[in-house]
């Protein structure tokens, strides 16, 4: 699926729905992935982080 397809989706999913996507998401991520992408900051700080990736 491509990125504006997958925008228009979430932005049709209730939060219930949102919530148990990335919970199985982040559930499926080997430990090592989540520690060297930083899953956890990024779902920690959200937007905050995304935009200091962009500096």
């Amino acid at each position: 699926m491509k990125i504006p397809e997958l925008r228009k989706r979430v932005q049709e999913l209730s939060a219930k729905d949102m919530e148990t996507i990335i919970v199985e998401m982040y559930k499926m991520m080997p430990k090592k992935f989540i520690e060297e992408k930083q899953i956890d900051e990024l779902i920690t700080h959200g937007k905050a982080f995304t935009e200091g990736e962009k500096k």
